[in-house]
């Protein structure tokens, strides 16, 4: 699984460019939740965060701040975890992409970015 994290000012308004960013993934080249989503900054420390309180065979879970998507993180022994990335419906969470990844991949592509 090839993935990557955006994170970009450009078009968001000079006053908001302290809190709010063009926040998404890009996983095999299709965006989640959707390429040029806006989002609070702050949700890049929140995950790192709860990344780095997870124990390797857990399950957590990321939150955009605005909008139905989260991101599952299913941590298994050693580096490896399994990523899925969901739509909240109030019916059940819909699966949009998936994959697998490292976990040290995952939150280092969460660190360069929150800078």
């Amino acid at each position: 699984m090839d993935i990557k994290l955006v994170v970009d000012n450009d078009g968001i308004r000079e006053v908001d460019r302290n809190k709010l960013a063009k926040i998404y993934f890009l996983v095999d080249g299709v965006a989640f939740p959707e390429e040029e989503w806006v989002d609070f900054k702050d949700i890049l420390p929140w995950w790192e965060n709860a990344l780095l309180a997870s124990d390797s065979q857990s399950v957590l879970t990321l939150h955009f701040k605005d909008g139905p998507y989260k991101i599952k993180c299913l941590r298994s022994d050693g580096d490896q975890m399994r990523v899925e990335f969901l739509k909240e419906t109030l019916a059940k969470d819909v699966l949009i992409l998936k994959g697998n990844t490292t976990f040290s991949t995952f939150i280092e592509l969460i660190r360069v970015n929150k800078r």
